[in-house]
């Protein structure tokens, strides 16, 4: 699928301040690739704020720039030209939007989820449904941009696939999913830090079948691919 991220690119050029916010009561999706695209745009010398006004839950306190949200805006910051919403589906879902209703800027719009707003706008969408994840069309975006993933974006966007793949068990993981993921990992992201503070709400079973995935994946240069083998009574387990 081709994407307007030529569009997407001019917007955030023009901009002289950006306000980057995702769903209420984000999740790892939400909050990482908001972290991710905010590191690259800082990469490319754009002022940003990224907003969500309540605490985060505890498991994402691992994700690197999540000191960076801000819970309050201040009257310059809501002088922002451009809004980039992540991951939020429909409008009465996301964050800044719920807080200042009557803030009016351009909106930019990377998702997975399509939206359920009836109302014609102009905004910009990058939407994939065919996506596993935003994480997954952000990855794209930023090496579009050309900017150089480290490790804190690559552990962004690594945590927002594993999340909303069910950690690669929810039939939205794809050949690519895997590829982006494994490309994360040598950009030194660490599925085990990841796993370990999300396993907390994973079943023990599929804890387990996902750290067996992990040590098993291998990765095929020439067919570029990245693979695994997992047993299949551990699979059936976590699945059940």
């Amino acid at each position: 699928m081709e994407y307007n991220f030529p569009a997407a690119y001019e917007a955030i050029l023009e901009a002289h301040y950006i306000i980057l916010s995702t769903h209420e009561e984000p999740d790892a999706d939400g909050i990482g690739s908001m972290l991710a695209l905010e590191s690259a745009l800082l990469k490319l010398g754009k002022r940003t704020s990224s907003f969500s006004p309540l605490n985060l839950p505890k498991i994402l306190n691992f994700l690197p720039g999540r000191e960076r949200i801000k819970q309050e805006l201040s009257l310059q910051e809501l002088e922002a030209d451009l809004i980039v919403g992540l991951d939020y589906g429909s409008l009465k879902r996301l964050e800044i939007k719920k807080v200042h209703p009557s803030l009016e800027c351009q909106l930019l719009t990377f998702d997975h989820h399509l939206p359920d707003d009836n109302a014609e706008d102009q905004s910009l969408k990058i939407i994939d449904t065919n996506r596993s994840s935003t994480s997954e069309i952000i990855y794209d975006f930023i090496n579009f941009l050309e900017v150089p993933i480290d490790k804190e974006i690559a552990t962004c966007l690594l945590a927002g696939i594993i999340d909303d793949t069910g950690a690669f068990c929810h039939s939205s993981t794809t050949a690519t999913t895997l590829k982006i993921a494994g490309r994360l990992m040598t950009k030194g992201a660490r599925w085990q830090k990841i796993l370990e503070a999300q396993k907390q709400e994973l079943p023990e079973e599929k804890a387990l079948a996902i750290n067996q995935a992990f040590a098993n994946m291998e990765i095929d240069k020439e067919a570029g691919l990245v693979f695994s083998f997992i047993n299949y009574q551990l699979i059936s387990q976590s699945t059940d």
